[in-house]
This record gives structure tokens, sequence and C-alpha cells, in this order.
């Protein structure tokens, strides 16, 4: 049956051979509705562009992280997601968040468009669902190019770092992540980048050390990490620097800047007043949120949802927990 404009729920449920009251359920997501009958009121609903008139606002938005881990300090979806509610506010649209616990239902909801920080083949399963549907838009996903991305160049970020280390005299690093996700790939190349044009070879040069298993603490690893006697470490993850740094200082007993030099991922207001003050690789967290908001929102309004990347630059930040060898 061809999908008629709706003007309200009462037409809905016409079109689609539902009551009212199961219309309602539907879109307020509330109460118990067969599966087949759900699915049949929101396509048609799709199909018809019907807004249920119970908001205020003009579209809802779903964000989608599987990463939520709450620091006192933030962290890199913290830094992302309070930039983004704001830009997110300002488009006075209404936001629906799902982490691991409940993407599953995202199919299930009403939303016109989904902003995603994901990592896990669960969520991404659960996203690629909705290609054709309503847009997506990844941060920091560039290797996902069937959905649209807003994100920075990591191989050129690492690169910049590699050639800063070098410059210091530094020959032995070690990267330390939390696991090999797309990000952690592109700035491992690029440091062995970086290292290839220094003449260097990065089998003989370069550490990789994510986490053994799933039971090894960051203290573990950072004690694997500085057992192959590094010159320098990269922290290659916002979520790894203010406990990697202490760990190294504080239990260690290894002084950062004289006895092993560190570079980390900038963490806004606090990198710079860490002891010593950090070496960073700064993202634009707050420019990547907007612009991921922005292209959305375009999508949403153009009803186009041919993908688009928009890469931003990151931004070596000079401290003094780099020494010179």
């Amino acid at each position: 049956m061809a999908i008629q404009s709706c003007e309200s729920i009462y037409d809905l449920a016409q079109q689609t051979g539902v009551s009212v009251g199961t219309v309602s359920r539907v879109l307020n997501q509330r109460g118990r509705v067969a599966e087949s009958t759900r699915q049949r009121v929101l396509e048609a609903a799709r199909a018809a562009n019907f807004k249920p008139r119970m908001s205020a606002r003009n579209f809802t938005v779903a964000v989608v992280t599987d990463r939520v881990g709450a620091m006192p300090y933030g962290g890199y979806v913290s830094h992302l997601m309070s930039p983004m509610i704001e830009a997110l506010a300002e488009h006075d649209v209404s936001v629906e968040l799902y982490t691991e616990h409940n993407a599953a239902n995202l199919g299930n909801r009403f939303v016109d468009g989904v902003l995603a920080m994901a990592w896990s083949d669960q969520t991404i399963d659960k996203l690629h669902e909705q290609l054709g549907k309503v847009p997506v838009v990844f941060i920091n996903r560039l290797d996902l190019t069937e959905f649209s991305v807003v994100g920075t160049d990591q191989k050129a970020g690492a690169v910049s770092i590699g050639e800063h280390l070098l410059s210091h005299g530094h020959r032995d690093i070690c990267i330390v992540a939390e696991s090999q996700t797309w990000g952690f790939t592109q700035r491992v190349q690029g440091l062995e980048s970086a290292m290839s044009k220094a003449g260097l070879d990065p089998d003989k040069h370069l550490t990789v050390n994510l986490p053994s298993d799933q039971h090894e603490t960051l203290a573990d690893q950072l004690s694997r990490a500085v057992s192959h006697k590094p010159s320098a470490l990269f922290l290659a993850s916002e979520d790894l620097v203010f406990q990697a740094t202490h760990h190294i200082q504080n239990t260690l007993g290894i002084q950062i800047g004289k006895d092993i030099s560190v570079v980390g991922m900038e963490l806004p207001e606090i990198s710079a007043y860490m002891t010593p003050p950090q070496t960073t690789l700064r993202q634009p967290l707050r420019q990547i949120a907007t612009n991921a908001v922005n292209l959305l929102m375009q999508h949403i309004s153009d009803g186009q949802f041919k993908p688009q990347q928009v890469l931003l630059e990151s931004h070596l930040i000079q401290r003094q927990s780099v020494c010179e060898l």
C-alpha cells in the first residue's frame, strides 16, 4: 500500500491498519508492541515524513557511543560529548543517547539521524542497519567509507610526533595504546613512516605495546613497556594520559622529561598543568564535534545521505616532557 502524507497519528493508524493507541506506543517508545507491527509503523512514518507532534523540537538525533567510561578529569568521549550536545541544542533538536547497553534498540526508535563514536563490531553492525534509512555521521573512523565521517588525519599526526622525537635524538620509541583500533593502526604507520624517512628500521626501533590480555591493568602494561628500555613513549590515547604519567613517575620512579620522554594526546586544561607540562598531539575535538553535528543536520535537511569525509588537522604542542638525548 502506498503511503500518503500524514498530518496526525490518526492518519498514520488508518494507513497502517493498527490502532491509534498502538501508533502512540510505537512513537513514544512505550508499552509492548509486536516487533513486526513496530517496524510497520516506523517504516510508514518515515515514508510519510511524519513527525510526532508530542515534540516541540524539529528533529531527534541519536548519539551512539560504546565507550562511556566517565573519568573525573574528562577523556576523549567526554571532550567530544560536551560541544556535541551544545551544537545539537543550537539546532534545537532532541537527543537520545545509546551505548553498548541499548544500541540494539536503535532500529526500533524514531530518529532523524545518528552521530556515532563507536569501535565495537556489534555497535557498527547496528549502525550499518541504518544505512539508507537515516543519515549517520561517524567521528574519527575514516576507514568506514560507507558513512559520512568527521575526523583528523591520524597518520599525519603521528608522523609529526615521530619527527619531533627523532629531532631530539630519540631512536627507540614505544607506542602504548588500549586496543588495536583503526586510529591506533594509523598512528603506528605514521611513526614507522617517520623512522623510515630518517633511515631507521622501524622493526628494530619501534615497539608496539597493547594490552597482552583482557585482565592486564594499565600499570602492568606500562611496566612491560618500559622493560623494553625505550627512550620515548607515545601514549596514543587521550584516555591514557593522566593515569599513565602518574604511574610512570610515582610508581615506577621514572622522571618524565629526564629519564624518559613522553608524548601524549592533548587533554584540554590538563596536559599543560601536568608535571612536567606534557608535549601532546592536539586533536581539535570541539571543532570535530560541531562539524559532525553540522554535517548531520545538512544531511537531514537536504535528504541526501551520500557519504562525505571532513578532515581536520591535528597540531603538535611542544612542552617539557620531551628531553634531548
